[in-house]
């Protein structure tokens, strides 16, 4: 997935070069905007830790051991499904 993305957006690390690196800052600006979708995503599935259904609870409790891990615990509270 990360080579698919990589592709898709193209180059996003700076090379000193003004005219290159406004492109690949456009680039950067996709890309946390694509994490930013990403993290969404996995905060609304933490919501359903504590779900009586066991696939629904295991997938809650996944999203959030890993938003923990990254130290993100606050997309757990602003995050509502779409």
């Amino acid at each position: 997935m990360h080579e698919i993305v990589k592709k898709l957006i193209g180059p996003v690390y700076p090379i000193g070069e003004t005219n290159k690196d406004s492109k690949r800052l456009e680039r950067l600006k996709i890309l946390i905007s694509l994490a930013d979708d990403l993290l969404h995503d996995i905060g609304v599935v933490s919501t359903y830790k504590d779900r009586p259904e066991w696939s629904m609870q295991k997938a809650g409790k996944v999203a959030s051991e890993y938003l923990e891990l990254i130290g993100d615990t606050r997309i757990i509270a602003m995050s509502e499904p779409d």
